[in-house]
């Protein structure tokens, strides 16, 4: 499963210092998550991060950051939901329902000869489905999906390797989330409350762990009440 941390919405003190030790701890990708920044202030933490990581980090913001520094990717959301003309990078999207992320996934045609692909919305390399569980960064932001939902999503083929879980992702949920047919985990809450603990170095093993392998376990015992 692939491993993702989303950054808190403010900057905080030493920043680029947690997410290099991210990086050196395994994570897949760095999700640039700052609505209330300006591009300069991006552009400053992005420059204080190790260079050879920056091909691991997605922005959700200021989109000309990608090609200046050569960025993974771009996320769409609803403060940006527009492609750049021209974008060659990763495409990911923030959805909130299944049939979002059947439409985000689905490779869109044109619908006649003379309409130029330029223009079409490509498929999504990969998208967030949220909120899976009560959100740990948003008091108050409960789950949307039942447990049997979730089952049903997997077996389908709605929830497959290219949709990330997202909301309340804990580590003790990784086995669950396996069950469930999710292609990876977005981490946001619970690991930057715990990066001044003392064993930061050890939690961040023991996801890294857990993501690689390990059976599929539904602890929820198919409850349609969670």
């Amino acid at each position: 499963m692939k491993w993702i941390v989303i950054t808190l919405p403010d900057f905080i003190e030493d920043e680029s210092t947690y997410i290099n030790q991210l990086f050196k701890a395994g994570i897949d990708l760095l999700h640039l998550r700052k609505p209330e920044s300006n591009i300069e202030e991006c552009k400053q933490l992005i420059q204080e991060i190790d260079e050879k990581w920056h091909k691991k980090i997605v922005v959700h913001d200021h989109f000309e950051l990608c090609q200046e520094f050569h960025l993974h990717g771009i996320h769409l959301n609803r403060r940006n939901h527009e492609i750049p003309e021209g974008f060659q990078g990763s495409i990911s999207q923030s959805c909130h329902s299944f049939k979002e992320v059947e439409q985000a996934l689905q490779t869109i045609s044109p619908k006649n000869k003379d309409e130029k692909s330029a223009i079409l919305k490509p498929a999504c390399h990969y998208v967030f489905l949220s909120p899976i569980f009560d959100s740990i960064s948003k008091k108050g932001y409960k789950h949307s999906f039942s447990n049997k939902d979730l089952e049903e999503a997997g077996i389908n083929g709605i929830i497959n390797e290219r949709v990330v879980a997202l909301g309340g992702v804990t580590p003790e949920y990784i086995p669950q989330l396996r069950a469930w047919n999710f292609g990876g985990a977005a981490f946001l809450g619970d690991i930057w409350n715990r990066r001044t603990d003392a064993n930061w170095a050890k939690y961040l093993t023991g996801i890294k762990k857990k993501l690689a392998s390990g059976n599929a376990q539904n602890t929820l015992n198919s409850s349609n009440i969670w």
